[in-house]
């Protein structure tokens, strides 16, 4: 998985815009929440955390989407259980933003829900759980991922081989797997 460095915003941006996002993420016209969600986003201020935890419980899903997947973008602690929270959702798609919330955020206390998410219905669940595992990378996950290695759907199957790949190198260049220097 790519590491993918954001460059930084410039602060008179930020400052600017800030405000404005959070304002339009009230809005009653639909279009503007969901751009001011994934402004939000984009920004990557802790600021917009709060906002943007209550756009969660919009009574729109491509808020809700967008919104989750925002706060994986800040990646900020804090979000990490009304993200776990909404995992529990019947909507697909708030599941779905949820996990991608997760894996931004490298929340280790997800493992078990996505794991769970491993057998969900529908396949592009299973397959963002899958990747999701992946760039988390616990170990725990390997026996769970194997077994979704042999799911009917074709990106499923490739996520969890994906995922399986990725833990295993982190693990292989972990420090405690290094051989020991004999300094003679």
């Amino acid at each position: 998985m790519a590491d993918m460095k954001k460059k930084p915003i410039d602060p008179k941006i930020v400052e600017r815009q800030l405000p404005q996002l959070i304002y339009l993420l009230r809005s009653h016209y639909l279009h503007y929440r969901v751009n001011a969600a994934e402004g939000l986003g984009n920004l990557g201020d802790a600021r917009g955390v709060g906002p943007l935890i209550e756009a969660l419980r919009d009574e729109y899903v491509d808020v809700r989407w967008i919104a989750a997947q925002a706060l994986g973008k800040i990646g900020d602690k804090s979000a990490a259980d009304p993200l776990l929270h909404l995992l529990e959702s019947e909507e697909k798609w708030d599941r779905i933003g949820a996990i991608r919330g997760l894996e931004g955020i490298g929340e280790i206390r997800a493992i078990t829900a996505l794991i769970r998410l491993l057998g969900d219905k529908d396949h592009k669940v299973r397959a963002a759980a899958a990747h999701a595992l992946g760039v988390i990378g616990d170990e725990s996950a390997l026996e769970s991922l194997a077994s979704a290695a042999g799911d009917p759907d074709d990106i499923v199957r490739k996520e969890s081989n994906q995922a399986i790949e990725a833990i295993r190198k982190r693990k292989a260049l972990s420090p405690d797997n290094q051989p020991a220097v004999n300094p003679s």
